[in-house]
């Protein structure tokens, strides 16, 4: 199967280009985000939008690199406690919500595909609490491990706050796609003669 130019949705594959699929090893990208109301001006779904942008970008980067991956359907529930006086904010528990991305996880695994990779735009340390809980959940009960490209981590927040703010948006774009490249490499090494840059 040729590796495509544009990113690959699984919720509009049919099974028999997902069997396809399956072969060539793809990296599959989960974004997530929560839906909340972060201010009165902005909308319930900037967040898990933001991160959904990302994982486009990300594929669509992986694609060109001779590197298969397919975007899975976003899970946009996660902890909001801040945001939940606001109107549209659903927000659930953290437990809650580590278990069931831990649960997607799995099921993405039974699903035949071994590569997954997390991407959150939103630094919340209680959302990112919830993304590590349920990739570890995940990874003790099957054994496989979960790139999560983690913003807030220390090493890649410097970066972040180095790119001035006035820069174009693709500074931060490129810079994403980077970071999100780098942890690709660490969690399944065998990617890294395709990704160095």
């Amino acid at each position: 199967m040729p590796v495509p130019c544009s990113p690959l949705y699984l919720a509009q594959l049919s099974p028999a280009v997902v069997a396809e699929l399956l072969p060539t090893r793809p990296v599959v990208i989960l974004p997530v985000g929560a839906t909340e109301a972060a201010a009165q001006d902005l909308r319930v779904g900037d967040d898990g939008d933001a991160s959904a942008v990302w994982a486009s970008r990300l594929a669509i980067d992986l694609a060109g690199r001779g590197i298969p991956a397919v975007i899975a359907p976003a899970l946009s529930y996660s902890v909001a406690s801040a945001a939940e006086p606001l109107a549209g904010t659903i927000a659930i528990d953290a437990e809650t919500a580590a278990h069931l991305l831990a649960v997607v996880l799995d099921g993405i695994r039974r699903a035949g595909f071994h590569r997954v990779c997390l991407l959150s735009r939103q630094i919340a340390p209680a959302h990112v609490a919830v993304l590590r809980n349920g990739a570890l959940a995940h990874c003790a009960r099957t054994g496989h491990a979960v790139a999560f490209p983690d913003l807030s981590e220390r090493r890649f927040a410097r970066q972040l706050d180095r790119v001035p703010a006035e820069a174009d948006e693709s500074a931060q774009h490129a810079l994403r796609l980077y970071i999100a490249r780098t942890v690709l490499v660490e969690t399944f090494p065998e990617l890294g003669e395709k990704i160095e840059d």
